[in-house]
């Protein structure tokens, strides 16, 4: 009986290590994983940083410029709505793994969707300045756009 003991005593404890080890290496590719994600920075309406809030207006105006261009043709004169957007950047001004998104619908689907492929369309937006690239590998951006009565896209301060 106190081998069987023994013997049983020994399993529990090689299965112990082996669940240690499981463990270890699953915290192991968590940290390989955290640590290759980029250092992100946020940027908004409300951003007081010189640069920050000038590549803010830059990218504005840009995406300004597009949405009203291409303002949805089967909205125009007859649906207008408020929506809030994120979009994260690459230093060269690209889309972040196409990562743009819906915060605060509109509540009209078809504005929603213009929206972002409106943002898509103006990209890609200015490079990162040298200081925006020191401190950080991607930023997002997040702000408010409007589809107003004058068929016109535009960014608005959000407050949240």
């Amino acid at each position: 009986a106190l081998v069987r003991d023994a013997k049983a005593w020994a399993d529990d404890l090689s299965e112990s290590i082996r669940t240690v080890a499981r463990m270890e290496a699953q915290i192991e590719r968590r940290l390989d994983d955290y640590s290759e994600r980029p250092r992100r920075g946020y940027i908004g309406p409300s951003t007081k940083r010189v640069a920050y809030a000038m590549y803010y207006n830059q990218w504005k105006e840009k995406v300004e410029r597009v949405g009203t261009v291409n303002y949805p043709e089967e909205a125009r004169g007859k649906i207008y709505g408020d929506l809030s957007l994120a979009v994260t950047l690459n230093p060269d001004g690209t889309i972040h793994k196409d990562q743009v998104t819906i915060t605060r619908s509109s509540g009209y689907p078809v504005l929603d969707k213009a929206a972002v492929r409106i943002v898509r369309l103006a990209a890609p937006y200015g490079q990162f300045s040298d200081d925006m690239r020191k401190e950080f590998d991607v930023f997002e951006i997040s702000t408010r756009f409007s589809f107003t009565r004058g068929d016109s896209f535009e960014a608005n301060a959000q407050r949240n």
